[in-house]
């Protein structure tokens, strides 16, 4: 949450959508939803929003990682509008770094 200080470690992911319907989506103001799935932890702080410099939509949100284990995290991401999917759906794989090394920001 803005403005509150943060109580347990997560990393912020932003990730850029351009092309196909997005351009005309962002100048219409639709509404354009982030469906992210997560094979282990939680996520938070969703948020698609348009981009003008690309004609797109950036994706953003954050991951908590369910335990102090660097065990890989694979994550998925497409945006959608109206329950049709709007792009491709992005796949990362994600190692969180090891407890001495989170950070509080």
């Amino acid at each position: 949450m803005v403005g509150k200080k943060r109580e347990h470690f997560s990393w912020r992911f932003a990730v850029d959508f351009a092309g196909g319907e997005l351009a005309a989506l962002a100048a219409r103001n639709a509404t354009v939803e982030a469906v992210i799935e997560t094979s282990r932890g939680t996520v938070e702080t969703v948020s698609a929003r348009p981009l003008d410099a690309i004609d797109g939509y950036r994706a953003m949100f954050d991951v908590v990682p369910p335990d102090d284990s660097t065990a890989q995290v694979d994550l998925r991401l497409y945006l959608r509008s109206g329950g049709k999917a709007l792009t491709e759906t992005w796949l990362y794989q994600w190692n969180p770094p090891p407890p001495a090394e989170r950070r509080l920001y």
